[in-house]
């Protein structure tokens, strides 16, 4: 199936196999599985590890406590429910993508001066706004937008490239970003009083209770262990630490990316307008961007760039 078409009796002729898995685990599959792993191993990752989350809450720890606790067994599921759901939407979102503008002239390609591939051009407000060429999309950014090298775009308002949703955390990705770290938290933390719940009605500091079954081991390891695959509750309740960042950063109307750069301070100019744009961009999805796409800049001998379609962000 893998063969090489104008080979094609090799594969099947060659007695001792070595050509066939060679073709079978050739360079080109393993650079596509590779791809295909890159976009959405992440989510899927997650994914499993909620459904082991939920599957031990379901037939191990609930039933474990009394009855009456429906409601938070519910709400359980809701928080497991939303952080894959968001989790997925994050991954599946365009971040924000720039688009280049065939009206956007190419700086003179002469590497050693840095100042070309600078441009200070009036803004839609009459305040000077710096754009910056990007030699690899071929389009000058706007402010506050930055290239990511894993991606290979550049996106507005870029934070940073987060491996678990693999997808980058930008304009239009923060908020399911901020809600997956958030049903996540929250499913956790109740899922761990739940844990904890069970394990007190099981008398763990009773000797016998480790002598009289399995199930005392499970919680214990469900709770507290600390390693992959079978991470517990406890340390994911960590997670609260970079939810509560990433929201005091979305307030103060600064990205993770500008901070490290000290780019931008905090509550500057355009705080609210900012938070609003995070919370209010419509949703375009990773495989609308062909279509938006637009022929290369340099074919337009216009010298001026079209600051209309760039999108900008206070």
């Amino acid at each position: 199936f893998f063969s090489d078409t104008s080979k094609p009796n090799i594969l099947y002729h060659d007695g001792t196999g070595s050509y066939a898995v060679r073709r079978l685990f050739s360079a080109d599959l393993m650079r596509r599985v590779w791809q295909i792993l890159n976009q959405v191993g992440g989510p899927c990752v997650v994914t499993c590890l909620i459904l082991y989350i939920v599957a031990v809450l379901g037939f191990i720890v609930y039933p474990s406590i009394p009855d009456g606790t429906i409601a938070l067994q519910v709400l359980n599921y809701v928080a497991a429910a939303g952080a894959v759901a968001c989790c997925w939407l994050c991954n599946l979102s365009d971040p924000g993508t720039v688009i280049p503008s065939a009206h956007d002239p190419a700086p003179p390609d002469d590497p050693s001066d840095a100042t070309q591939v600078l441009q200070t051009v009036p803004g839609p407000d009459g305040k000077d706004v710096v754009l910056k060429w990007c030699r690899t999309c071929r389009l000058w950014r706007p402010p506050r937008a930055s290239h990511c090298h894993e991606c290979g775009r550049c996106f507005h308002r870029f934070d940073h490239h987060c491996v678990v949703v693999a997808n980058c955390v930008a304009l239009s990705t923060m908020r399911w970003f901020l809600l997956f770290l958030f049903f996540g938290v929250l499913g956790c933390m109740l899922g761990a009083a739940a844990t904890i719940w069970a394990l007190l009605g099981l008398h763990p500091f009773d000797a016998a209770a480790w002598t009289g079954g399995w199930k005392v081991y499970v919680l214990m390891v469900f709770l507290c262990c600390p390693c992959p695959p079978l991470i517990g509750l406890i340390p994911l309740c960590f997670l609260i630490i970079p939810f509560l960042w990433s929201v005091l950063m979305l307030a103060g109307g600064v990205t993770y990316k500008e901070r490290l750069r000290k780019s931008r301070g905090w509550c500057e100019e355009g705080a609210c307008e900012d938070l609003h744009a995070v919370c209010c961009t419509p949703v375009e999805w990773r495989w609308d961007y062909g279509a938006k796409a637009k022929p290369s800049p340099a074919a337009d001998p216009d010298p001026e760039p079209a600051l209309s379609e760039l999108q900008e962000l206070p």
